[in-house]
């Protein structure tokens, strides 16, 4: 919707605020599920410490602003920039953690603080701790409110919202990472959340590369993806709408399946320079009609760039987006702007990590 009225507008954030906080719950479950499953796999790559802070503090400064907190960040400055391990999981405790802190903080402040706690041959011990001046925890609930759906109070869920997920998924998480979750609190005066993480030494001392960055050509010009031919393989009626609108606005050529046979009859009679490609489809899903596109005899099926789209972002799916021969994801609901600068990157480098 192009330049909504005000009472549109009113609308639309109240259907944005619901629609991301379904998928919150929806992420919690899938997250909350995995681990209990054992099916959760952990990443070991090189990652800057300081980019996930920065991110963090750029993330939560601008709603601690909206309810007049003060948030910040204290890095120990004897603690290296780089490290080795799951950046993801580490970024996912602390966000849940300082996102519950300003949630249940109405005045004061919120801080996170990063401390070296012991350097050993190849690891640093690392303790996180956050802290605020919130409504704080009874001592009777302490146990509690690290229970699958469960919150301190039963009026909680009702005045602030939230699955009862966030702390299980945080405890979980940091068990599974051989670490555990720590809480100190006094009602009507704050909580503090810790926990320690042993997190391998890296051998680089700096990011290359701009690593954790999508250096696309003349990004900012809409015309950067002009006369680009994209098939879109997707089912669903509103993201087809979604998607659809993005793609004639940077005046993309495309072609829409709605389900995976339609998808591998069009690749099959035209040519593309990528292929969106929704895993969950009828009469035939993503992953074999990808498949079939790799082991049809046209040369250009062999190499071109297949992206699944997905609301799924575990390490399972990004193995079996492999195994099938797919070339990467991009995740659902989509960001107009990183989607842009996705495309643009594969279309001109045909390659995204």
């Amino acid at each position: 919707m192009e330049d909504p009225k005000k009472e549109q507008l009113e609308n639309l954030n109240a259907l944005k605020y619901s629609s991301e906080h379904l998928l919150g719950l929806v992420n919690d479950i899938l997250d909350f599920n995995k681990i209990a499953s054992g099916s959760l796999e952990l990443e070991e790559r090189d990652f800057s410490l300081e980019h996930i802070l920065n991110g963090i503090h750029s993330i939560f400064h601008i709603k601690a602003k909206e309810k007049n907190l003060k948030f910040t960040i204290k890095k120990d400055h004897s603690l290296p920039e780089m490290f080795k391990g799951d950046s993801t999981r580490v970024a996912q405790v602390i966000t849940n953690l300082i996102n519950n802190a300003i949630k249940f903080t109405e005045k004061g402040r919120v801080t996170l603080d990063v401390d070296l706690a012991d350097e050993m041959q190849d690891a640093y011990l690392v303790e996180f701790k956050i802290t605020d001046t919130g409504i704080g925890i009874p001592k009777n609930k302490k146990d509690k409110i690290f229970n699958s759906f469960a919150q301190a109070n039963s009026d909680t869920t009702r005045k602030y919202g939230g699955t009862g997920l966030g702390l299980a998924i945080c405890k979980k998480l940091l068990e599974f990472m051989g670490s555990d979750l720590f809480v100190d609190s006094k009602v009507g005066k704050g909580s503090e959340f810790s926990f320690f993480l042993s997190l391998k030494k890296s051998d680089k001392t700096s990011l290359q590369n701009n690593e954790y960055e999508i250096d696309t050509p003349d990004c900012n010009k809409l015309d950067n993806l002009k006369g680009v031919k994209i098939l879109v393989a997707e089912d669903n009626k509103l993201n087809i709408l979604v998607i659809k609108k993005f793609l004639k606005k940077w005046q993309v050529n495309f072609d829409i399946a709605e389900n995976g046979l339609l998808a591998l009859d069009k690749a099959l009679t035209n040519s593309y320079d990528m292929i969106l490609m929704d895993l969950q489809m009828p009469v035939m899903n993503g992953f074999d009609t990808s498949m079939a596109i790799r082991e049809t005899n046209i040369p250009l099926n062999k190499v071109i760039p297949i992206y699944a789209l997905s609301a799924s972002t575990g390490i399972d799916i990004k193995h079996k987006i492999e195994e099938f021969g797919m070339n990467g994801l991009i995740t659902k609901p989509f960001n107009p702007s990183e989607l842009y600068r996705t495309l643009s990157k594969i279309i001109f480098n045909k390659h995204v990590s």
